[in-house]
C-alpha cells in the first residue's frame, strides 16, 4: 500500500533486507549447517513478504494488469522527475526551491511537543550503551525467537536492540527523504510512530533512573508516582494540544517559540482558518454571482463558499485564465502563501499593500486576508515586464507581453521567445489566427511566425468575455539577421474571410525593440540562397548569392536580398550600390545605401560573420519591356571609389552583374 501510494515507502524494502541481516547474524556458536538452514529460513521469510507486497500492488494499481514493465517505468520516471524538481519553500527566513540538509531535522524539533522531545533525549543514554549483543537480536543456543521463556536478560535485550532499530529506522527514513530537493513537513510522518515509542522508553527509562537513584523517602515517592506516568504523559501531552482545538495544525513547539517563532522560520498552514474566509464572504449580500480567488480552492475552499471561487494558484490556472485576479471581486491570501510570495512578487506586493477587508487570525498569527479587487490596477501589478493596454475593435486587448532572451536550437536556428498576454473584451465569432512580423525601421523582414493562441490549440471562438490568456510563441529568425534593434508587428486576421482586427488608435500593433545579439554564422545551406554565385570585394568581403522577388513589370517594386561574408574586420564603412540595368547600361532602377538600411554598417562587421541584406527597388514606369540585370557592388561614398571586385579574374566597372531576367509589358 505505501509504495502505490507514497514512492518514499520504498525505503522499507532495504530497510528489511538489513532487519533480515540482522537475524540471520543473531545466532552464535551454531554450526555452519545450521547457519544454511537459518539462512535459507531467512530467505524464505523475506520471499514471502516480497510476494505478498507485490500482490498487494498489483491488484490495487490496474495499470500494472495490461503493461507490468511500463507501469512501472512511468511510475520510477515520474517519481525521479517530481523528486528531482523541487518544491517552493520557505526556510530559515528565504524562499528557495531546495532547503537543504536542515530542513527536516528544524520542522521535526517545532512538530513535537516538549514532553516527547524530553523522551527521545532520555533514551538516546540506552542507544549509546547497547553492544552487539544487543543490535542483532544475539541469544544462547537453544532460545526461541520471542520474549516467552525467556529470562529477564533476554528480555530486555530484545527492548534495547528494538529501540536500536527504531532509531535506525527514523534517521535512516529522514537521510533518504532528504536526498530529494523536494521537501515538505509532511513527509515526516512515517517516523512518528517510531518516535513515540522511542520517547514512552524514554520517559521510563528516566523515571527508573531516578526511582533508583532517589533517596529514602524521596525514593518511595518515585516508586509510586512511577505508576502513573502514563496517565500523567497523556495529561501532559493533552495540556499542550487541546489548547489548539480545533485547529490542531497550529501547535509547534511551545519550547521553540511556538507557531509566532515556526511563522519566521518554516512553511505554516495547511488550509486551517480557510473556513473563516468563506464564512466572512458568504454573509455579503449578492455574494452569489461575485467571483473570489483563493489558495487552495480546488482543495476545500469552493466547498464552503456560495459563489463563484477559483484557485489562486500559478500551477492549477486553466489555460484559458492565467491572470484570474484581474477579473475578480475579492482575493484571499493565506500565510504559506505570503511565505512564498505565491503566485508572483509583483500581484503580493500590489493586494498586500492595500487594507484587507477581513483578516482571519489563530494563535495570535495572521493566517488569511481578505481584499477587495480595486477598480483600477496600477502597472507595476501587471504580472508581465511590458504593458501595453492596446484594444482591437474593443473585441481583444493586449495587456502585455514578456521577451525572453533568442536562443538558438541544436539546429542552429535563432529563436526570439515571445509571450503576449490577452483579454477577450466581447464576443469573438472567428477563429483569428496571429501573425507575428519581425522588422526593422523600415519594415523589412527579418523573422516570422504564425498560428493560432496556444500554439493552434485554443481557437479565439471559444474564449469567454474577461479571460486574460498567456500565448506563448517562438519567433523563428531568418539566417544571416544583424544584430541590432527590431520590432514586433502584430496581426490578427480571419483566415477564411480575410477580416482583420485593427488598433482602435490606429496604425500597427508594434511591439519592441528588441535587442538580437550577434550569433555564431549560420551554416550556407540554412540561408536558402535561390542563386548562388561567388565573388570577393576588394579582399574583404565574399559575395555569396541573392534571391529575388518582383512581378517585373513597369512600375512594379523589385525585392533584392543579398549575402555577404566578411573576410576580416573592416575600418570603413562602404555603401552598397543595386543597379536595375538593361542591355546598353542604362539604369531603370537604383538603390544605393550601407547595409541592412544603413543600420548595420561594414566597420561593425566580424570577420567570417554573414549577413543578409535586403533592398528595395523600382522598376520605372517607362522601362520598355525586355532583358535586365542587376549590378550590385560596394564603393566609398567619399570618393565614389569602387571596391575591386574578383570572380576568377577582375570584372569590368568593379561590380557584379546578377542573373537575366525580363520585364514584361504593362
Amino acid at each position: 500500500m505505501g509504495v502505490a501510494t507514497k514512492v518514499s515507502a520504498l525505503f522499507l524494502v532495504p530497510f528489511s533486507g538489513l532487519m533480515a541481516l540482522a537475524i540471520y547474524l543473531a545466532d552464535v556458536g551454531i554450526t555452519t549447517d545450521r547457519k544454511w538452514r537459518k539462512a535459507l529460513r531467512v530467505a524464505v521469510v523475506l520471499a514471502v513478504w516480497a510476494g505478498i507486497v507485490g500482490l498487494t500492488f498489483t491488484l490495487l494499481w490496474p495499470a500494472v494488469w495490461a503493461d507490468p514493465a511500463a507501469a512501472i517505468r512511468r511510475l520510477l520516471g515520474g517519481s525521479s522527475e517530481l523528486a528531482g524538481a523541487g518544491h517552493r519553500q520557505f526556510f530559515l527566513g528565504q524562499v528557495v526551491d531546495d532547503p537543504g540538509p536542515w530542513f527536516f531535522p528544524v520542522v521535526f524539533l517545532f512538530r513535537v511537543s516538549p514532553l516527547t522531545l524530553l523522551g527521545i533525549v532520555a533514551s538516546l543514554p540506552v542507544i549509546l550503551r547497547l553492544r552487539s549483543t544487543h543490535i542483532f537480536f544475539r541469544r544462547r543456543s537453544g532460545d526461541r525467537l520471542g520474549v516467552q521463556g525467556w529470562g529477564e536478560g533476554e528480555g530486555q535485550r530484545l527492548i534495547k536492540s528494538s529501540l536500536f532499530w527504531l532509531w535506525a529506522y527514523a534517521c535512516l527514513f529522514v537521510a533518504f527523504i532528504t536526498l530529494s530537493p523536494k521537501k515538505l513537513d509532511r513527509y515526516l510522518l512515517p517516523v512518528f510512530p517510531a518516535v513515540a515509542l522511542l520517547a514512552a522508553a524514554g520517559l521510563w527509562e528516566l523515571a527508573e533512573t531516578v526511582q533508583n537513584k532517589a533517596p529514602g523517602v524521596l525514593s518511595r515517592w518515585a516508586t509510586g508516582a512511577a505508576r502513573f506516568l502514563p496517565l500523567g504523559c497523556l495529561i501532559l501531552q493533552a495540556a499542550f494540544l487541546f489548547p489548539h482545538y480545533p485547529y490542531y495544525f497550529t501547535f509547534y513547539n511551545p519550547a521553540l517559540g511556538g507557531i509566532q517563532q515556526a511563522s519566521h522560520l518554516i512553511l505554516v498552514g495547511w488550509e486551517e482558518g480557510l473556513e473563516k474566509v468563506a464564512h466572512y464572504l458568504n454573509e455579503k449580500e449578492g455574494i452569489e454571482d461575485r467571483r473570489v480567488l483563493a489558495w487552495y480552492s480546488a482543495l476545500g475552499f469552493n466547498t464552503l463558499f456560495r459563489g463563484e471561487s477559483r484557485e489562486l494558484s500559478p500551477r492549477r490556472q486553466p489555460a484559458d485564465d492565467v491572470w484570474p485576479w484581474y477579473e475578480s471581486d475579492y482575493v484571499a491570501f493565506y500565510i504559506n502563501q505570503v511565505q512564498r510570495e505565491l503566485p508572483d512578487a509583483r500581484t503580493l506586493a500590489f493586494l498586500r499593500s492595500l487594507e484587507p477587508e477581513y483578516t482571519v487570525r489563530l494563535k495570535g498569527l495572521e493566517y488569511a486576508w481578505v481584499y477587495r479587487v480595486p477598480e483600477a490596477v496600477p502597472e507595476d501589478a501587471y504580472p508581465f515586464e511590458q504593458v501595453t493596454l492596446v484594444d482591437l475593435e474593443d473585441k481583444v486587448r493586449l495587456l502585455g507581453y514578456d521577451a525572453g532572451e533568442v536562443t538558438v536550437g541544436a539546429d542552429g536556428k535563432a529563436y526570439l521567445p515571445l509571450t503576449l498576454y490577452w483579454q477577450n473584451r466581447g464576443p469573438l465569432e472567428a477563429n483569428y489566427r496571429l501573425y507575428l512580423k519581425l522588422i526593422n525601421g523600415v519594415y523589412h523582414l527579418w523573422g516570422q511566425q504564425e498560428g493560432y493562441p496556444l500554439w493552434d490549440g485554443f481557437m479565439t471562438s471559444t474564449w469567454q468575455k474577461g479571460v486574460v490568456i498567456r500565448d506563448d510563441r517562438q519567433i523563428e529568425i531568418l539566417p544571416g539577421t544583424p544584430p541590432g534593434a527590431y520590432q514586433v508587428t502584430v496581426h490578427w486576421l480571419d483566415p477564411y474571410s480575410g477580416l482583420s482586427l485593427q488598433p482602435t488608435s490606429g496604425g500597427d500593433l508594434l511591439l519592441g525593440p528588441f535587442d538580437i545579439p550577434p550569433r555564431p554564422p549560420p551554416t550556407i545551406e540554412s540561408l536558402g540562397i535561390e542563386h548562388p554565385m561567388t565573388a570577393e570585394l576588394g579582399g574583404q568581403v565574399r559575395f555569396l548569392g541573392y534571391n529575388l522577388e518582383s512581378d517585373f513589370r513597369p512600375g512594379d517594386g523589385l525585392h533584392l536580398t543579398l549575402f555577404w561574408q566578411a573576410l576580416a574586420e573592416m575600418n570603413e564603412n562602404y555603401t552598397v550600390f543595386t543597379h536595375l540595368i538593361d542591355e546598353k547600361q542604362n539604369i531603370w532602377g537604383q538603390k544605393d545605401n550601407q547595409p541592412v538600411d544603413g543600420f548595420y554598417p561594414t566597420s561593425q562587421w566580424e570577420a567570417g560573420e554573414i549577413v543578409r541584406d535586403q533592398y528595395d527597388l523600382t522598376i520605372s514606369p517607362e522601362a520598355p519591356p525586355g532583358p535586365y540585370r542587376i549590378a550590385v557592388g560596394m564603393y566609398r561614398a567619399e570618393t565614389g571609389e569602387r571596391l575591386i571586385v574578383e570572380r576568377d579574374s577582375i570584372l569590368p566597372a568593379d561590380k557584379i552583374v546578377l542573373g537575366e531576367f525580363m520585364v514584361r509589358g504593362k
